[in-house]
C-alpha cells in the first residue's frame, strides 16, 4: 500500500525541548512542510514533558510549530507529588505542572499525552484519578485539546518493569469515563 506521512514527531529519549536549537528546528520543520506542499496534512508534533514550558527558547519554537498547524502531546501520568515521584521519578507538584501546561496550552494546541497502569497489581484509586483530574482543571481543562490514554502496549524499560501491568480495556475505559465528564475529549489506546 501507500506510505503517508501524517507527522513530522519532536520526541527523544529524553526531553526534546532541552536542546538549545529546538526553536531553529521548529522553524526548520515548518519551512520543509511548506516547500514541499505538505500543509495541511502533515502537523508537526512535539512529545514534552513540558519540564523547560516557560523558557524563552522553548515558548518561541513551540509558537513556531503552532503557526504551522503543529500541536504539543503534553506528558502526565499522574495528579499528585506522590504520583509524579513514584511513576516518573520527579519532584513536582501538581500546580507546578498544571501551570505548565496551561502555558503549553496557550502557545500551541496541547493533547495531554496519560500512560494508565497498575502497579504491584493495583489499578489507580480514585483518589489518585480525582488527584489527575483535579490537575487538569487547574490547568483549565477548556484551553485543551483532550487528552491521549493509553496503557502498557509493550513492555517499559523502567527499572520498576516487573511492578507494572496493563489495565483491561473497561478499566481505561473507566478512567476514559471519568475525564470525559469534566468536558474533555478522550482517545483511548489500550
Amino acid at each position: 500500500g501507500l506510505e503517508s506521512v501524517v507527522d513530522i514527531a519532536i520526541s527523544g529519549n529524553g526531553e526534546p525541548t532541552t536542546a538549545r536549537e529546538f526553536a531553529d528546528v521548529a522553524a526548520l520543520i515548518c519551512r520543509i512542510i511548506a516547500e514541499f506542499g505538505l500543509s495541511p496534512g502533515v502537523r508537526p508534533r512535539v512529545i514534552t514533558n513540558g519540564s523547560l514550558v516557560g523558557r524563552a527558547h522553548v515558548d518561541e519554537g513551540l509558537r513556531r510549530l503552532a503557526a504551522c498547524g503543529g500541536e504539543a502531546w503534553f506528558k502526565v501520568d499522574a495528579g499528585s507529588a506522590e504520583g509524579f515521584a513514584r511513576i516518573n521519578d520527579v519532584h513536582l507538584t501538581p500546580r507546578q505542572v498544571a501551570s505548565r501546561l496551561h502555558r503549553c496550552a496557550e502557545l500551541i494546541p496541547t493533547w495531554v499525552q496519560t500512560c494508565a497502569f497498575a502497579m504491584d497489581g493495583a489499578a489507580p484509586t480514585d483518589t489518585e484519578i480525582e488527584a489527575y483530574l483535579d490537575l487538569l482543571r487547574q490547568a483549565d481543562a477548556a484551553l485543551l485539546q483532550g487528552v491521549l490514554l493509553y496503557g502498557l502496549a509493550r513492555p517499559s524499560l523502567q527499572p520498576e518493569a516487573s511492578r507494572l501491568s496493563p489495565l483491561s480495556e473497561p478499566e481505561l475505559e473507566r478512567i476514559a469515563g471519568k475525564i470525559r465528564q469534566i468536558g474533555l475529549t478522550v482517545r483511548v489506546s489500550p
